[in-house]
């Protein structure tokens, strides 16, 4: 069986005023602790959903084999 990895991360972030998942957290961008953990579960890197602005994390993680997705 195999399983597909889906973060999802085209919100607009209106009401927080700047790209939620980019913002800083304990030393990294939100988005990459989600990242982090996929990857301590053992699972394979997979699709990261964005808007056609994608967040930096996301862009990042791209050179991990992570893939985007609009």
């Amino acid at each position: 069986m195999s399983i597909g990895i889906y973060v999802l991360a085209a919100g607009q972030s209106r009401r927080f005023g700047t790209p939620k998942l980019d913002a800083p957290c304990a030393g990294r961008p939100l988005g990459a602790w989600v990242l982090a953990e996929i990857e301590a579960a053992g699972l394979a890197p997979g699709t990261i959903i964005v808007s056609a602005l994608a967040p930096h994390f996301a862009i990042e993680a791209e050179r991990d084999g992570w893939t985007l997705a609009v």
